[in-house]
């Protein structure tokens, strides 16, 4: 079997594009890192894949175009790590990713940047996309001109994509509602706040109507007193969460399913009530330090690394070779973590 550059990475330890660049002569390399690397690559036998260069320098656009509502939510980070490691494994082939952040989930707004996009006839792209019929027939139309589409934390009917990467929402929404329910007896009236980032995004929607038939079918005694948007941003969060706290003073807990948790922690922090039960999505710096300082009781996380990775291997391997993925949907585990997760990692 041909010698990779993964694997030359690998054991010199060092990124694949550090490869890249070494085995190129670019500049940007340690020249000892560099001269470590030739010397690898020779023990190794390393042949340059004529295929990869080939379509390298056939002319053809391979940039892929990524379009997330990821400015001011942490979550986001692991994402693009992820995203840019899948990336460099497939720089050889002549990939790149252009990337573009928004913050809110401003519908006009993402239909204005889908516009721009679609100019720039992208080799394939990856989104998350806001529930709106417009944006289904942006889409549609990136896609039926060859455009692979794939997307990321949220999904839509009708479109067209290659495939969806992310949570399985609704199930976490589940199982946010089971944790909740094992923490009061069924006797006892519990009012629960939800404190989502927007009901246009379908993930998050999905994850409040599975935490509402959650509660329907096992936990009566648990109602949803308010739901609250925030954007996915933290400043507007802690105000939220501060007048809820105030209207609702002996509020039961708050489920956080989306981002601006970090605000709304601030705001529980320093509100000198009773303190609700919190469980929160994504396991950000904020939201280790709630769990070690027991502000939290659990978090259910969904492997945002791992999505980055799938979203771009998934979209490359078509885009390059063909290669359909094995199912449209490619969930995530949702797995719970308590304080003492977080503990034995300290």
């Amino acid at each position: 079997m041909a010698v990779t550059i993964k694997q030359i990475a690998a054991e010199a330890g060092v990124s694949c594009g550090t490869v890249d660049r070494a085995l190129h002569h670019r500049p940007g390399v340690n020249p000892e890192v560099a001269s470590r690397i030739l010397q690898i690559a020779e023990k190794l036998q390393y042949q340059p894949n004529t295929l990869a260069k080939a379509l390298a320098n056939s002319g053809k656009n391979r940039k892929i175009t990524v379009l997330l509502h990821a400015r001011g939510n942490a979550f986001y980070q692991e994402v693009l790590k992820g995203m840019e490691t899948a990336a460099q494994q497939y720089s050889e082939y002549g990939i790149s990713l252009d990337t573009i952040l928004l913050k809110g989930y401003d519908v006009v707004k993402q239909i204005a940047v889908l516009k721009e996009i679609e100019k720039t006839a992208p080799a394939g792209l990856i989104i998350t996309p806001i529930n709106d019929a417009r944006v289904v027939n942006l889409l549609n139309r990136l896609s039926d001109h060859h455009a692979p589409v794939i997307t990321l934390n949220a999904d839509l009917k009708d479109l067209h994509k290659l495939c969806y990467v992310g949570c399985d929402y609704y199930g976490s929404g589940q199982i946010a509602a089971a944790l909740f329910g094992m923490m009061f007896p069924l006797n006892q009236h519990v009012q629960i706040a939800i404190v989502a980032g927007s009901l246009r995004q379908s993930g998050h929607k999905q994850r409040v109507e599975g935490f509402q038939a959650a509660l329907d079918e096992d936990f009566p005694n648990i109602q949803i007193c308010e739901i609250l948007q925030n954007d996915d941003d933290d400043v507007l969060s802690e105000q939220l969460v501060k007048k809820l706290l105030t209207d609702y003073p002996d509020l039961c807990g708050i489920f956080f399913c989306a981002g601006g948790i970090a605000g709304g922690l601030n705001a529980i922090r320093h509100w000198t009530g009773p303190t609700p039960h919190i469980i929160t999505v994504d396991e950000t710096e904020p939201i280790k330090d709630g769990l070690r300082d027991r502000l939290i009781v659990a978090t259910i996380v969904q492997s945002p690394y791992e999505q980055g990775f799938q979203a771009v291997k998934t979209v490359c391997d078509k885009i390059l070779f063909g290669k359909e993925p094995h199912n449209t949907n490619i969930i995530m585990h949702s797995e719970i973590k308590l304080r003492y997760h977080i503990l034995s990692h300290t």
